[in-house]
């Protein structure tokens, strides 16, 4: 049971199509590690409210409801896992140029702060 796994059962199930329900359920029954992560599923019968419900509430006590939500560096290691070294790179490229820009982000939160250099 992997969370690249629970989540494509959560976009399936947000789309509510009752006919992919047997297909989650195949994947379900898959192991028991995989039938405890996506327990709750609704049985075959089930109606497309029930399984969008399902899915949401999956969906907001797995993964959040706004992907803006996550740290950089779940986006970075899922492209460099994909094998998507550029896009990883590109990333964080502009997360050391907001360093730079902000360079109060590399101090610890509890050091005092640094006064401004007078000009002369």
């Amino acid at each position: 049971m992997t969370d690249e796994l629970r989540l494509a059962a959560v976009l399936v199930g947000l789309h509510g199509d009752t006919g992919d329900l047997p297909l989650l359920l195949d994947v379900r029954e898959t192991d028991f590690d995989t039938a405890c992560g996506l327990g709750g599923m609704p049985e075959p019968g089930a109606s497309a409210d029930e399984l969008r419900r399902w899915a949401r509430e999956l969906d907001e006590s797995m993964f959040g409801t706004d992907p803006s939500d996550e740290p950089v560096s779940t986006w970075t290691d899922l492209a460099r896992d994909q094998g998507m070294t550029d896009l990883a790179r590109v990333t964080l490229i502009r997360e050391l140029d907001d360093i730079v820009m902000d360079q109060s982000r590399l101090r610890r939160p509890e050091a005092p702060p640094t006064p401004w250099p007078r000009l002369r």
